[in-house]
């Protein structure tokens, strides 16, 4: 969540093109992902039930599934959102010079998809989904991101 929500708060204030971008791509894939585990619901049991020992690392991982069930994993929300962050961040204008954001962005857009895999919240069959819709959402988002630039020109155009 720190991951989408620090670069929406970075493209609202300092790209508006590139915030309108990435929240149309965003919610239209979670849109979708949403509509697809509603008419098709999935679930897996890749999780261990029970660990053979205890420390702080179980521990979180204890709380991660607590929190995330495995339930609703395909397509991966998690590979939808982190994918539309790290393509945003290497779209950006403001950001295409800054190759320290770049690569720290791709690298964390590649662990949140691994962590899911390993995690055992997703298989990889999730993940390749999770690839699938976000590529339907950006094309998507971006028929939207035209019909609203030439809906703003004729705007225009009949208010001058």
């Amino acid at each position: 969540f720190v991951y989408m929500v620090s670069a929406g708060i970075y493209f609202l204030i300092k790209e508006e093109r590139a915030f309108e971008s990435y929240l149309i791509t965003l919610w239209t894939g979670f849109f979708l992902s949403m509509l697809f585990i509603s008419i098709f619901p999935t679930g897996q049991e890749l999780r261990p039930e029970s660990f053979t020992r205890e420390n702080p690392a179980i521990w979180a991982v204890k709380q991660i599934y607590a929190f995330d069930t495995n339930t609703n994993v395909f397509p991966s929300m998690h590979v939808v959102g982190a994918l539309t962050v790290g393509v945003s961040v290497f779209k950006s204008r403001s950001l295409k010079k800054n190759c320290w954001v770049q690569a720290v962005s791709a690298i964390s857009c590649v662990l949140i998809v691994l962590a899911t895999v390993f995690l055992k919240q997703h298989s990889i069959l999730d993940v390749f989904g999770g690839i699938v819709f976000y590529i339907a959402a950006h094309f998507i988002a971006l028929g939207i991101i035209k019909m609203l630039d030439k809906t703003a020109r004729t705007d225009k155009k009949i208010n001058t």
